[in-house]
């Protein structure tokens, strides 16, 4: 077996790493808790010209372009005495964005971003759904994984792309505070 990373996780930071590995020719193997990848959460999500560059690099821009439509919508701020305190007209921000830079700012349902990604993937099966991590074990000289139904997955390293309440920083903390490592201490944990 070649190098192997674990991918915990099938949102933006999951599907995007996984772009990158395939590129690389880098093996992988992602492992989604939810049933299905771009499910409807959450709202829209703001992409900067430096964001769609890479986004490009990989071939999804244009799909991306595509699905927002028009995004040189016009803004004005006001101060809260009722004055503006900023206008775009006649060109919009996202035109002078693009104009500039290369690329505009766009605002996109987060769920479209999400389809996008996984649409570029061309191993969609590494892709696996239904997959809750419980557990993580680093014995031996690989790291692996268990999931909820029982199934272990073996690699060379974990990523932790699982979100805010995260499976894997929790496993993290409790391999090092099991290993005396000294690494991290309590003081630094933030939950």
């Amino acid at each position: 077996m070649g190098f192997k990373i674990i991918i915990v996780g099938g949102s933006i930071s999951g599907l995007s790493l996984a772009n990158m590995l395939e590129r690389s020719d880098i093996e992988y193997i992602l492992l989604e808790r939810r049933s299905r990848i771009a499910p409807q959460l959450g709202a829209s999500i703001g992409l900067l010209p430096s964001g769609l560059r890479i986004l490009d690099q990989w071939g999804c821009y244009e799909k991306i372009r595509e699905a927002a439509g028009d995004v040189y919508y016009r803004t004005s701020m006001r101060l809260f005495s009722g004055k503006t305190w900023t206008d775009t007209k006649p060109v919009s921000f996202s035109q002078q964005l693009e104009d500039r830079l290369g690329y505009p700012q766009i605002f996109i349902d987060r769920k479209t971003l999400l389809q996008v990604l996984f649409d570029k993937l061309m191993f969609k099966d590494r892709v696996l759904t239904n997959k809750m991590v419980v557990s993580v074990d680093m014995s031996g000289e690989h790291v692996t994984v268990q999931t909820h139904d029982g199934s272990v997955y073996s690699g060379d390293i974990v990523v932790g792309a699982d979100g805010v309440h995260s499976t894997i920083r929790s496993e993290m903390w409790r391999l090092s505070q099991k290993s005396h490592s000294g690494l991290f201490n309590v003081q630094s944990r933030s939950d």
